[in-house]
């Protein structure tokens, strides 16, 4: 009656091919052995179940858990634990009954398979990345409400359509997972409106370069479009307004997936903005209503503003 059947834990070992586990490649052998118990008694809905485990780590294990795997969306951020020793008896604290997950599972994984039926006919990596941001940008609501009450699953982003920006990473992460292309959840502080809070994004591989993917800031609102300002963006640009990032190091160095450099609208210095202005006027002239550039520094937008008026 379990929402999987129940495995064995060599089966885990498998698992390691199919995706990422960022978080449980970088825990200690102790950690992992708590991980695939804690893992499988989740996906069996135990009540309590005891881990050989120091209780100073038990955090880190929890959270390695639920980053590496948003299909398991029923687990409360909160639990209860006893510790004998070097054990823990843990309880964790369900969102739903056993028969509620089993039936969104299958609804989630239904939805999932639609969704990837299409992204398997694109050809990169990067193209199949691009489908999924616009998708859980274009069906996803950001609801500040939920930050008090969930909203943080890949159930409440794809099912629901609204989420906080757990939902939308996850959602992105388990979309990612599905095809095969290598992400993990990253989360820190976002700046944004003189406001500083908690956030979570994604870090993704795309031609063996690492990038980071903020989904939850790209998505405009429902009478804005989708925009791309943190599609596949550098350390160095995620940093200015992203902080306190972990884990620490994501040797995100490239821009070359860079949205706006793969389509050639990344203005690097103002001596290049006229063959820019140039492309975008025969581009207006096929198919497109507007086209965006972004600006390495703000001094070279200031020239491009001024430019623009003069000609004006």
């Amino acid at each position: 009656n379990s929402v999987f059947p129940r495995q064995q834990r060599l089966d885990f070992k498998s698992l390691l091919n199919d995706k990422t586990y960022y978080y449980y490649n970088n825990l200690n052998d102790s950690e992992k052995d708590a991980y695939i118990t804690m893992y499988y008694s989740f996906m069996s809905f135990d009540d309590s179940f005891v881990m050989e485990l120091d209780v100073d780590n038990l955090k880190s294990v929890f959270i390695a858990v639920l980053y590496d795997n948003p299909q398991i969306f029923w687990v409360n951020n909160d639990y209860k634990y006893i510790e004998n020793h070097k054990s823990v008896l843990f309880t964790p604290n369900y969102r739903c009954t056993e028969k509620d997950a089993q039936e969104k599972t299958f609804q989630l994984n239904n939805k999932i398979n639609e969704i990837v039926s299409y992204i398997n006919t694109l050809g990169s990596d990067y193209d199949k990345e691009l489908y999924i941001h616009d998708y859980v940008c274009d069906n996803t609501v950001y609801d500040e409400s939920l930050i008090q009450s969930n909203g943080d699953s890949a159930y409440d982003s794809l099912m629901l359509g609204k989420a906080i920006c757990e939902g939308y990473s996850r959602a992105v992460q388990i979309l990612l997972d599905a095809v095969d292309i290598d992400n993990y959840l990253v989360v820190g502080d976002g700046q944004s409106n003189g406001k500083v809070e908690p956030h979570m994004w994604n870090v993704v591989k795309i031609d063996n370069l690492y990038y980071h993917l903020d989904a939850t800031w790209d998505d405009s609102g429902a009478d804005e479009s989708t925009v791309y300002f943190y599609f596949n963006v550098s350390d160095e640009i995620i940093q200015k307004d992203h902080f306190n990032i972990e884990p620490a190091n994501q040797f995100c160095i490239s821009d070359s997936a860079y949205y706006y450099v793969v389509e050639n609208s990344y203005i690097y210095n103002y001596k290049d903005f006229s063959g820019h202005i140039d492309r975008s006027a025969e581009t207006l002239k096929k198919d497109k209503n507007s086209v965006e550039f972004v600006f390495n520094n703000s001094d070279d937008f200031k020239k491009a503003l001024e430019a623009c008026d003069r000609s004006s």
